[in-house]
C-alpha cells in the first residue's frame, strides 16, 4: 500500500513480513513514512535473512527505510525479558524507523495466546505489550 498510495499511507508495521523484492522495486515516492518491522530470530516461516529471490532480509528492510527516512541516528535501544518463555525483545527506535526484534521467537504475534496449527510456529514473546508498542508508534 505504501507503494501505490505514498500520499496517503504515513507509516505501517510489518509483522514477520520483510518487504518483497518486487515492492522495493515499485517504490516511487520520496516522502517519510514510519516503518516498523517485527520479526522473530527463530521464524522457520519467513527467514530472518531473507530469501534472494523473494523478499529483503530485516537488516536490508531497516537500512532501506533508514536511508529512505533520513532517520540512520539510533534513538533509544530497550531490551525487555520479564516473561518466562524463553524468548527476549530488542526495541531499536531510529524515530520514524523501529525495528522490534524477537530472539528466539517464531512467526508469531508478540504477546498473543500461544497457539500452534500445525505449522513450526515457534515461539510466542510475552515480554512486551504489542499491541501498545503499534499504537504508539503510528499515532504517537
Amino acid at each position: 500500500m505504501v507503494a501505490e498510495l505514498p500520499n496517503t499511507i504515513k507509516g505501517f508495521v510489518s509483522v514477520g513480513a520483510p518487504m518483497p523484492n518486487e515492492v522495493k522495486n515499485r517504490m516511487q515516492s520520496i516522502e517519510t513514512v514510519k516503518a516498523m518491522y517485527v520479526h522473530g530470530t527463530a521464524d522457520e516461516i519467513v527467514s530472518f535473512n531473507g530469501m534472494d529471490s523473494a523478499y529483503l532480509s530485516i537488516t536490508k528492510c531497516l537500512d532501506y527505510w533508514k536511508q529512505r527516512n533520513k532517520s540512520n541516528k539510533k534513538v533509544s535501544v530497550t531490551k525487555y525479558d520479564k516473561a518466562n518463555d524463553n524468548t527476549s525483545v530488542i526495541v531499536e527506535d531510529y524515530n520514524t524507523v523501529v525495528f522490534i526484534k524477537v530472539e528466539n521467537g517464531g512467526h508469531t504475534w508478540p504477546n498473543s495466546a500461544p497457539f500452534n496449527v500445525g505449522f513450526p510456529l515457534g515461539k510466542t514473546t510475552q515480554d512486551i505489550n504489542f499491541n501498545e508498542h503499534i499504537y504508539n508508534f503510528l499515532f504517537h
